[in-house]
C-alpha cells in the first residue's frame, strides 16, 4: 500500500510540474493553488522516504551516492525556497499574510529556483528510473 501511495504522489508531481511551468495558460489563481498542492506533495513524498535521512550518515559513499546525495540535498532546498518566494509574491490564496513590499526579488528568486529545480528534479527521477527503463 506505501509503495502505491509514493507511486501516485510522484506521478502527480511529474504531471503537475509540466502545469505549473506554463503559468500564462493556466492563469494565477490555479499556478497559486497547483504550487501550494505540489508543495505539499513533496513534503509528503519527504515523511514517506524519511528513512533516507536516518542513512545519510551510513555506510560507505561511492561516486553515485556522493552524486545522488548532493543532488538531493540541492533538490530540497530548492523545493522548500521556491514556494517560500511564491508564497511572498501571491495575490489570491495568501494575502493574509503580511506584504513585505519584496515582490520583485521574491519573482527573482522564485524563476531562478523554478528552472534550476525543474533541471535537478529530471536528473533525481531520472537516478531513480529502473535500469531496464533507462536508455
Amino acid at each position: 500500500m506505501k509503495k502505491e501511495i509514493r507511486i501516485i504522489i510522484d506521478i502527480s508531481m511529474t504531471v503537475m510540474m509540466p502545469l505549473l511551468m506554463a503559468y500564462s495558460l493556466i492563469g494565477e489563481l490555479f499556478h497559486e493553488i497547483a504550487g501550494s498542492l505540489i508543495f505539499i506533495l513533496f513534503i509528503v513524498h519527504h515523511i514517506l522516504n524519511r528513512k533516507w535521512y536516518s542513512n545519510v550518515a551510513k555506510g560507505k559513499y561511492n561516486a553515485r551516492r556522493i552524486f545522488q546525495t548532493i543532488l538531493n540535498m540541492l533538490l530540497l532546498i530548492f523545493m522548500i525556497l521556491q514556494p517560500l518566494s511564491g508564497i511572498l509574491m501571491s495575490k489570491h490564496l495568501y494575502t493574509f499574510l503580511p506584504d513585505l513590499h519584496v515582490s520583485a526579488l521574491a519573482r527573482s528568486v522564485h524563476m531562478l529556483f523554478a528552472y534550476w529545480g525543474y533541471v535537478l528534479l529530471c536528473i533525481h527521477a531520472g537516478t531513480h528510473m529502473p535500469a531496464n527503463l533507462r536508455w
